[in-house]
C-alpha cells in the first residue's frame, strides 16, 4: 500500500531507546506514513522491541533485513524497501518532534526543486533519568568544512553544510538515482553522512528548515569527534573525502578549493602523526607524515614544532605529544603495508 512518507530506522544496538524513537514517530501530526525498521544484524534486545511494535502495528510497521553490516548498506536497504514517495531518516535512538513530518512534507511540496529537506535539532543527554538539552544545532559542525567552504566568495560553495541524518527528508527516487549512501563507509565507522552531503550538494538543491524538529541523543555533552583507537579508519575516511572533493571541484571555475585542500591535507597529516608518536616503534612513520605535511605547508610553525619534538628522547613522547598510554602499530604495518604512503597522497 502506497504512503506519502516512509520513515527508515536502522537497527543495531539501540535496545530500549528504540521504544522512544518509534513512539515519537507514532505521535506525528502527519499520519500518512509507514515505518521501515532495517535489521542490520541487531542484538536481541533491539529486535524484541522491533517485533513487539511490528506485532502491535502490523499495517504500519515493517521489518526488513540487511545482512551487510554498516549504516550505508542498512539505509540503502531501507530506501529500496520503502513505499513512500518521500523517505525520512531517523536513527533508532533519536526522536522526532510531533510536527516534524508535517512541516517537512509541506516544505517538500512547496519546493519540489529541493532534493533534500533538513532541519535544525537539539542535542540531549539523559542524567538521573531526565533528558537534559544542552545544544541547539543547525547542522553537523566540522572545522574542516569551515576551512574549505565558509570563507569562499561563491555563495554556492559558502553555503555548503552537512545535515544531521536524522533530520533528513527527501524524494526516494532522486536519492536512489544519486546512488544513495556509499557502502565504502560501512567499515570506516563514520563519514557516510559527509560523503552523502558532498556528492548530493554538487548536483542537487538542499532546503533547510530552522525549526528544531529532531532531538539528537548524544553520548556526552562534548559533541566533538574523539580521537579513536581505530585511527587508521579515520585516515581512510579523510583520504576518501579528499579524493571526492578533488574529483568534484578540481574542474570548478577557478578551482577555489585547491589551496584550502592543500592546507587541510597538511593539517590532517600532522594530526595523524600524533598516533604514530604514541607507538614505541612508530617514530619513523610519524616523521614521514610530518615531512609530507610540511611539503604541503612549509610555513606552518605548528608542524615545525612537531618535527623538533620528534627528535626528543622517546621517553618524553607521552608528555610532549599529550598521551598517557603507549599504543601498538596498526596491523597494516605488521603486514608491511605502509599506510603513511597510501593515504592523503
Amino acid at each position: 500500500m502506497a504512503v506519502s512518507v516512509s520513515v527508515v530506522m536502522t537497527l543495531y544496538r539501540e535496545g530500549a531507546f528504540l521504544e522512544e524513537s518509534i513512539d515519537s514517530v507514532l505521535r506525528q501530526t502527519f499520519t500518512d506514513f509507514e515505518i521501515v525498521l532495517v535489521d542490520n544484524n541487531a542484538d536481541e534486545a533491539t529486535m524484541q522491541v522491533a517485533r513487539r511494535y511490528q506485532s502491535k502495528f502490523p499495517e504500519l510497521i515493517r521489518i526488513v533485513k540487511e545482512p551487510t553490516q554498516g549504516i550505508s548498506s542498512a539505509r540503502n536497504r531501507g530506501l529500496l524497501e520503502s513505499r513512500g514517495k518521500y523517505v525520512a531518516l531517523l536513527d533508532g535512538d533519536d526522536l522526532m518532534r510531533p510536527d516534524r513530518l508535517e512541516k517537512q512534507i509541506g516544505a517538500a511540496r512547496a519546493h519540489p526543486e529541493a532534493a533534500l529537506i533538513s532541519s535544525s535539532y537539539e542535542a540531549f543527554v539523559v542524567e538521573n533519568g531526565d533528558k537534559v538539552f544542552f545544544s541547539k544545532q543547525r547542522d553537523i559542525h566540522l572545522d574542516w568544512v569551515d576551512l574549505l567552504f565558509k570563507s569562499q566568495k561563491d555563495p554556492f560553495l559558502r553555503d555548503f553544510y552537512v545535515p544531521l541524518p536524522s533530520t533528513l527528508l527527501f524524494e526516494r527516487e532522486k536519492i536512489l538515482e544519486s546512488g544513495g549512501f556509499d557502502p565504502f563507509f560501512n567499515t570506516i565507522a563514520a563519514g557516510e553522512d559527509i560523503d552523502f552531503a558532498i556528492r548530493l550538494w554538487k548536483k542537487e538543491k538542499f532546503l533547510h528548515l530552522d525549526d528544531f524538529l529532531v532531538e539528537y541523543r548524544a553520548k556526552s555533552k562534548d559533541l566533538k569527534n574523539k580521537l579513536s583507537k581505530f585511527w587508521t579508519q579515520r585516515l581512510e575516511r579523510q583520504d576518501r573525502i579528499i579524493r571526492i572533493l578533488h574529483d568534484l571541484y578540481d574542474n570548478y571555475p577557478g578551482n577555489p578549493l585547491k589551496e584550502p585542500l592543500r592546507i587541510l591535507k597538511s593539517i590532517w597529516l600532522r594530526e595523524a602523526s600524533l598516533h604514530y608518536f604514541s607507538c614505541r616503534d612508530g617514530k619513523l612513520f610519524g616523521r614521514i607524515l610530518l615531512r609530507r605535511s610540511l611539503s604541503l605547508n612549509p610555513a606552518s610553525l605548528e608542524t615545525w614544532k612537531f618535527i623538533v619534538k620528534s627528535y626528543f628522547p622517546v621517553n618524553t613522547f607521552p608528555k610532549i605529544f599529550w598521551f598517557k598510554d603507549w599504543e601498538s602499530l596498526p596491523e597494516s604495518h605488521n603486514n608491511k603495508i605502509d599506510i603513511t604512503k597510501k593515504f592523503l597522497a
